[in-house]
């Protein structure tokens, strides 16, 4: 089936289901916004800091923006290992960190009558973690993938032979 074909039968779903559609879009809100910060976060062997974060929680209140490797049980392996990890694995680590924050802030600000869909703080909290560890490494494997075809395709244009 094609990305078309796809569309036409949301599109048909959407006509049979439209009132509930907007009923359950009206409960939802998501004011979490993506734009160039003044200033770019910070990475650090043991965090991701840069300036205070608004709080999804309390309008108007802002929190200090700190994702630290150490808070989060995923990511405890970083504490063994640090200083034998090669660039890779702190190019790695660091997606880690970006990745494990955005959907963590993603988490909180998507809201369902004003309450977060799946609380990231909640009792759920170290199987969300588990999951986004679980995401990363599989984006890890994407972009190793990815860096390996364009290293081959490099090869294919310059008439190297690759391996």
């Amino acid at each position: 089936m094609t990305d078309t074909e796809n569309w036409v039968k949301l599109d048909s779903i959407a006509e049979d289901n439209a009132d509930l559609a907007r009923d359950v879009a009206a409960r939802c809100s998501f004011q979490l916004r993506y734009s160039r910060a003044e200033e770019a976060r910070r990475f650090t062997p043991e965090e991701l800091t840069g300036e205070r974060l608004d709080d999804a929680q309390t309008p108007g209140a802002t929190f200090t923006g700190n994702w630290s490797a150490g808070d989060h049980p995923g990511m405890q392996y970083m504490t063994s290992e640090i200083r034998r990890l090669d660039e890779r694995d702190w190019l790695n680590h660091y997606a880690h960190l970006a990745v494990g924050e955005a959907i963590h802030e993603a988490l909180e600000w998507f809201q369902v009558d004003g309450q977060p869909w799946l609380d990231p703080h909640g009792d759920m909290q170290s199987y969300i973690y588990d999951e986004v560890e679980q995401f990363v490494k599989r984006l890890v494997g994407v972009r190793e993938q990815w860096v390996a075809e364009e290293a081959q395709r490099a090869c294919d244009v310059s008439g190297e032979v690759s391996q």
